[in-house]
């Protein structure tokens, strides 16, 4: 497998597309003094509520990944002398899940699917969260360069020195590009329909691939409407998403913090893994194959008992040519 690693040096009206403010620059990360503080978990210091990440109102703490553009530094940092708290006025939660966060870099912010029969990629045509980065420039620029994104069959990308076929080896499990370089932008070719284009995008997009599931009991301490969540002890720095309730978000873990909870128990964890892992491209194949075969075995099965049932005795030969139903 090759990486694109290259930065590519894009026209000036280009660059100024892609670096535009869709994004909102100025954008703070949320904090509130003790009696301003609404329902929610943070990270406490100093007198100071810093709110958790929140990657989106259409995503779930548990979606098999997460991602962002430009707002790495709205992800606040667990460290000694902090703690992570929940306030709350209402029904404190029976538990708490949370999930270790695995760092995948830098991608395009656009989930891309395998055509099934060709050696192909399309970008998906929904503009939902979780196949577009919402924060991310490319959909806005996609969605000025081309009228829909029907029936595209993306080939190729390009850095500034080389032009790669498209394939598995560059796209992680949920299709997202891997190996590019922050902010880099590259070049995507592609046929919508019969219609040859040329697109950039840009690498502004930070993801976090979900790596397992954990929950926390008996983990609160009360302090009229405040309790500080006692995390575990084994929890490795790094970053982590927190469900509580309705209440969720993600924080970095720092080294050297003390933790004094009980050991992380790892959440029947079925669902999760089913989610993560998924059928392999070639499973899906076999899939498709074998239900191919039982469907052609049944047509056949099914035309040789209706042609046995209207056709005379004295006349038992009839042309029958082989059917083979469309993919």
């Amino acid at each position: 497998m090759r990486k694109i690693t290259k930065l590519l040096a894009p026209l000036l009206t280009l660059s100024l597309l892609l670096t535009g403010c869709v994004q909102d620059q100025g954008k703070q990360m949320v904090r509130y003094r003790r009696d301003k503080v609404v329902d929610g978990i943070y990270v406490f210091k100093d007198d100071i509520y810093y709110g958790l990440y929140q990657f989106g109102d259409r995503t779930s703490p548990s979606a098999p990944f997460q991602w962002e553009a430009g707002e790495d530094a709205l992800i606040p940092e667990l460290e000694p002398g902090s703690e992570l708290v929940l306030f709350t006025t209402g029904v404190v939660p029976e538990e708490i899940t949370l999930y270790s966060m695995d760092d995948f870099g830098y991608t395009a912010g656009i989930k891309f699917s395998q055509y099934l029969t060709s050696k192909n990629f399309t970008i998906s045509k929904d503009d939902q969260y979780e196949n577009y980065c919402p924060t991310s420039v490319n959909l806005p620029y996609l969605n000025q360069t081309l009228t829909s994104k029907e029936n595209i069959r993306v080939m190729s990308i390009s850095d500034d020195t080389t032009k790669y076929d498209l394939t598995n080896n560059m796209l992680n499990k949920y299709g997202l590009l891997k190996g590019l370089t922050k902010d880099a932008v590259y070049t995507l070719y592609f046929y919508q329909g019969t219609e040859y284009h040329e697109v950039k995008i840009k690498a502004d997009t930070r993801a976090f691939i979900l790596n397992k599931a954990y929950t926390v009991k008996n983990y609160l301490e009360l302090e009229d409407k405040h309790f500080s969540i006692k995390l575990p002890k084994n929890m490795s720095p790094g970053f982590w998403m927190i469900e509580a309730g309705n209440f969720s978000g993600m924080f970095y873990l720092l080294p050297d913090v003390e933790l004094f909870g009980e050991e992380l128990i790892e959440k029947e964890a079925q669902n999760v893994e089913e989610m993560n892992e998924g059928p392999s491209q070639e499973e899906l194949l076999q899939e498709i194959d074998e239900g191919l075969d039982v469907e052609i075995e049944q047509n056949e099965e099914t035309q040789s008992v209706q042609d046995t049932s209207e056709v005379p005795e004295e006349n038992t030969q009839t042309d029958n040519p082989e059917e083979t139903p469309e993919g």
